[in-house]
């Protein structure tokens, strides 16, 4: 096959098609199943390729020849090499296989999680910080490869400078909590471009002692 017929045959492939097309357009396809855009057989193989995808997540499976016999019970039209394809396609198209392992993302999630976590203290909804806390934990949990029985079994502090530090727990870890937090805090409130008066009132508000 000659160049030019090659090249041909690219700009013909859906994957091509579908790759020429803004993500948006694709995206709200999807979602409400009508465009302008989107060309009869493009829209029958982005249906395919959905359908690919819910077969996965029903067979918690990535056993691709299973997939593809299940994908053509819902599309007979489909030979096994064409069902096949589409799996990969969808695979390739969805980025379903991922190299970034996902205890990184794990890790990621957790780190996101205490972040909030520490929002939510500052605005006094330590309810909800501790949420966030467990999320972040049992996330620190599963980005390990080997869990050690002892990580399950843990305890959450909130610690807050509104907290009594004698609360149930290691009084001189709570207290050296405070204080760093309470340091976090100060430097966090020096750091905003207004006026020293306006940052004397927001530690006093925040009950935290001005070093000055």
């Amino acid at each position: 096959m000659q160049t030019g017929q090659i090249a041909g045959e690219m700009k013909r492939s859906y994957q091509y098609q579908l790759d020429s097309l803004p993500i948006k357009v694709i995206a709200q396809f999807r979602k409400k199943h009508i465009s302008a855009k989107i060309s009869s057989e493009l829209k029958q193989y982005v249906f395919e390729m959905d359908a690919v995808m819910q077969i996965r997540n029903g067979l918690g499976s990535d056993n691709k020849s299973r997939i593809a016999r299940k994908l053509i019970l819902r599309f007979p039209h489909l030979t096994f090499r064409t069902a096949r394809k589409r799996v990969y396609d969808a695979y390739n198209f969805f980025h379903v296989e991922n190299t970034v392992p996902p205890k990184v993302w794990f890790s990621i999630y957790a780190d996101k999680m205490e972040d909030l976590a520490a929002l939510c203290i500052a605005g006094g909804k330590l309810s909800t910080a501790l949420i966030c806390f467990n999320a972040a934990h049992e996330s620190r949990v599963n980005s390990k490869d080997d869990i050690c029985p002892k990580d399950l079994a843990h305890h959450t502090y909130i610690i807050s400078n509104n907290c009594d530090p004698l609360i149930p727990g290691n009084n001189k870890l709570n207290k050296i909590a405070v204080q760093k937090l309470n340091s976090h805090f100060r430097e966090l409130i020096n750091s905003l471009n207004i006026s020293s008066l306006e940052k004397k009132n927001l530690l006093k508000d925040a009950g935290i002692k001005d070093n000055e």
